[in-house]
């Protein structure tokens, strides 16, 4: 019976191992294939006869390492603006924000092509259209959103923790050498000081006037600047923020590319991928996961 069970799992390792092999040479073969083709980029069907809009999505945090990124973002929008049959752009927008420079530099971005290219772009907000979002989209001609869309936060954030306490209580006394007053004055380790504080707040008032320049300067005299906590980091939804000027309309994504644009149609770009990442990040792990659970289940046995 030992001697069975052991064959048994050969042959299942082998068989593994066959396919294994099988997969690898077709992703070789689509490799070789699509290194002379430049496969994928566009998620339409858009008929390139007829007039249309070129979308660019900002999606999920902003940040350098984040799903939106000036370096994933960037090769997009010039696409997008230079596409010489395309009518205009339209910012599909559903983000929370993220940090000001990557934000700050798609916004500006954007407002050079758009300079360039003499394009109308669009941007329309989804479920959140926030802070660093809301940065990037007061770059576009005209900002859409849904009645219950969030948007706006004008405002900076910088949070973080403090475990001096903690390390007190462990005994664990904390070195730093420093050259220079100012160089440990956010070191989470230490205690906090008033001219830290201090520091840390006249950064992000820098930062918060930076972010309120670049709105007055997008969106002009629509904005209502009566309005109470408008630069303070405050949310509204989509039907309120229409109100006071922070977007223009209420509508979604089809009906104004038509209405601004004047296209029936758009077309979605997305990042090239090479076809043997693509597949790599499908049939590749799920083949690599079936070796390793080759190796490591044990056969069982059932009663009957």
């Amino acid at each position: 019976m030992a001697e069975l069970l052991k064959e048994r799992k050969r042959d299942r390792r082998a068989s593994v191992l066959k396919a294994g092999f099988f997969v690898v040479a077709v992703l070789v073969y689509f490799w070789y294939w699509s290194s002379m083709f430049n496969l994928g980029g566009m998620q339409s069907d858009v008929d390139v006869t007829k007039p249309y809009a070129n979308v660019v999505k900002i999606s999920g945090t902003i940040g350098p390492n984040a799903e939106t990124s000036f370096e994933s973002v960037a090769p997009l929008l010039k696409r997008a603006f230079e596409d010489p049959t395309a009518k205009g752009v339209v910012l599909a927008i559903n983000s929370p924000g993220g940090t000001p420079v990557q934000a700050s530099l798609i916004h500006d971005l954007i407002v050079d092509l758009k300079t360039q290219t003499h394009k109308p772009v669009i941007a329309v907000g989804e479920d959140m259209m926030t802070s660093g979002a809301y940065m990037i989209a007061v770059a576009a001609d005209k900002l859409i959103v849904n009645r219950s869309t969030v948007t706006g936060s004008v405002g900076v954030i910088s949070a973080g923790f403090g475990f001096n306490g903690l390390m007190d209580k462990l005994g664990i006394e904390r070195r730093v050498a420093t050259a220079g007053q100012s160089k440990n004055l956010l070191d989470p380790f230490s205690p906090q000081t008033d001219n830290g504080i201090a520091k840390q707040r006249e950064l992000l008032t820098a930062i918060h006037g930076h972010f309120i320049d670049i709105v007055k300067a997008g969106r002009g005299e629509r904005l209502k600047l009566d309005t109470p906590g408008l630069f303070e980091g405050t949310v509204w939804t989509g039907e309120d923020a229409v109100k006071i000027g922070v977007v223009d309309e209420l509508g979604d994504l089809q009906h104004s590319a038509k209405k601004y644009i004047g296209v029936d149609q758009t077309q979605t770009l997305a990042r090239r991928k090479p076809m043997l990442e693509t597949l790599l990040s499908t049939a590749g792990v799920k083949v690599m996961s079936a070796v390793i659970d080759s190796s490591v289940q044990t056969p069982m046995a059932t009663v009957q």
